[in-house]
């Protein structure tokens, strides 16, 4: 729009002279003054009509960056005052070890210092060369072999003081000790040099004859003949006590050692376990004599007037199987094969429940913390509805492999009836999160109260309830299978004794709906008879 007057048209007015009229210079020079006015207005608009407005984030980005930079400059300090005292301890530990060190060095010097001043130089201390076993030393012309490493008597300064002993040799005088270097050095220069060989061989001979003795005691003797006499030839035994007592005398060592070889009579494993049971009564203050004698159990006879019906043997050495009253026409093991496809089928739903559950857990505890949160039927639905699907669909193609299996026959599998096995399973959890909530107000105890739903869930429950919809979909599978097969028909099999509904479904005939599982403990099963 444009305006309606300019800063020249203000200039430019002109007003009709009257008689005690304005004064026109004033006049004048307010119009002027106007004017000018109206031109730093229009200057300035047309100054910020061409400039960009400024950013409406850029006074936040500037309050946040001043945020940040106080931040990082606080944990520049702590960080810096930390590295400070760290130093500082740490100087300070290098001290005191410092400081240990050099007391711990102290005491060791005092301690050395203090050694009794009778201890032998070890400059002085003479190294026995290795001699062959039985060589004569050429200080004493005594075997080596035999001698005591210390002579008779208390050494200087009695039994408690530190003393060093040179194995193999005495304590003479210092007279005595250079005439016997001396001595020493005149003989071994007169001896010839002898090879390591030849110091060796006697050792080798030693160990081996130790070996043999060591083996000796391994061998067994042979055993004595129950019947028969002993006839004894005294002539003989006469020499052989004589050479015998010869060798005694020369040997006496050698004996005490066979006789200390001979093998112990093992004990045997009764006697062992009654000595173990008196050691541990004696240990429990218990009289092993007024200890109860063990108590054999006596299975009750059967009344004359029960008549036991035998069971068919179903059972594998791994399991035990199921007790179920015998039906004629019977195909197959139901049980086991009930089992063996359907274990794998409710592992896999088990294991992706499992993870389902869990992410539920999470989601659904942060919000009862934040909020009053209510389980939603529909969103549980949702997550667990393909899991249980599965399930579902794969336990009817069980019922259907199985009847296969007890006929032989080869027929189509049926279309499954398209149900939502969800429904129960949600519906059960919501029950159970609802009843957890009723009465609980504080944040934190809601929570907790559908936390541990979950997780009971995770661990019992869902594993009872998938296990329940595998094996109504199993039998589900097998009546639709066996419907198209002739002289076959479908029988309840209780389980044990069974509840009272059980039994009145076995004499029921055909099968018909609800199908087993009937109870949380029921373990019935669908079979096929012939007919």
């Amino acid at each position: 729009m444009p305006d309606p007057m300019t800063p020249d048209e203000v200039k430019r007015l002109t007003f009709k002279s009257v008689f005690r009229g304005f004064n026109p210079a004033q006049v004048s020079a307010q119009l002027n003054g106007i004017a000018e006015a109206m031109e730093a207005l229009i200057a300035e608009r047309d100054e910020l009509r061409n400039t960009p407005a400024p950013d409406p984030l850029e006074e936040e980005v500037e309050a946040v960056r001043r945020d940040v930079g106080e931040i990082l400059d606080s944990a520049r300090e702590v960080a810096n005052a930390m590295r400070t005292r760290a130093t500082t301890d740490a100087a300070a530990i290098v001290r005191r070890a410092e400081e240990e060190a050099i007391q711990i060095r102290s005491v060791a010097a005092e301690e050395a210092r203090n050694v009794p001043k009778h201890m032998a130089d070890p400059d002085d201390i003479e190294v026995p060369t290795p001699r062959p076993v039985g060589e004569e030393t050429p200080e004493t012309g005594e075997p080596l072999l035999g001698k005591p490493l210390y002579p008779p008597g208390a050494p200087p300064g009695g039994w408690g003081a530190p003393t060093v002993r040179v194995i193999g040799r005495d304590h003479p005088s210092d007279e005595e000790e250079s005439d016997d270097a001396d001595d020493t050095t005149e003989e071994r220069t007169d001896e010839p040099i002898e090879s390591p060989d030849d110091e060796v061989e006697p050792t080798e001979q030693k160990d081996s004859e130790d070996e043999k003795t060591k083996e000796e005691p391994n061998v067994t003797e042979p055993e004595l003949e129950p019947a028969g006499t002993v006839e004894e030839d005294t002539a003989d035994e006469d020499t052989a006590d004589a050479d015998t007592a010869e060798e005694e005398a020369a040997e006496p060592e050698d004996s005490a050692e066979e006789e200390a070889a001979d093998p112990v009579a093992e004990i045997p494993p009764a006697a062992r376990r009654e000595e173990i049971g008196s050691l541990f009564a004696s240990l429990r203050g218990e009289d092993p004599a007024e200890r109860p004698a063990p108590v054999e159990t006596v299975t009750a006879p059967e009344p004359s007037g029960t008549t036991v019906y035998p069971l068919p043997d179903l059972t594998t050495d791994e399991d035990e199987g199921i007790d179920f009253e015998p039906i004629e026409g019977l195909l197959g093991e139901p049980f086991e094969i009930r089992e063996r496809l359907l274990l794998p089928v409710t592992n896999r739903c088990l294991r992706g429940l499992k993870r389902q559950l869990a992410d539920i857990q999470n989601d659904s505890v942060e919000l009862a913390v934040e909020t009053e949160w209510e389980p939603d039927a529909e969103e549980l639905a949702e997550e667990v509805r393909p899991s249980l699907k599965i399930l579902v669909s794969e336990g009817f193609a069980a019922g259907h492999t199985a009847v296969l299996e007890w006929t032989g026959v080869s027929v189509a599998r049926p279309q499954i009836t398209d149900r939502d096995p969800s429904t129960r399973f949600v519906s059960g959890l919501v029950d159970d999160i609802d009843s957890s909530l009723v009465g609980v107000k504080a944040e934190r105890g809601r929570s907790s109260a559908v936390s541990r739903v979950l997780r009971a869930w995770r661990t019992d429950e869902a594993e009872r309830r998938v296990r329940s919809l595998a094996h109504e979909a199993f039998h589900r599978g097998i009546l639709a299978s066996v419907v198209s097969i002739e002289g076959h028909q479908p029988r309840w099999l209780v389980a044990g004794s069974g509840c009272a509904l059980c039994r009145e479904k076995q004499d029921t005939i055909p099968v018909t709906s609800p199908l087993p599982p009937v109870h949380a403990a029921c373990e019935c099963v669908i079979g096929v008879v012939t007919v």
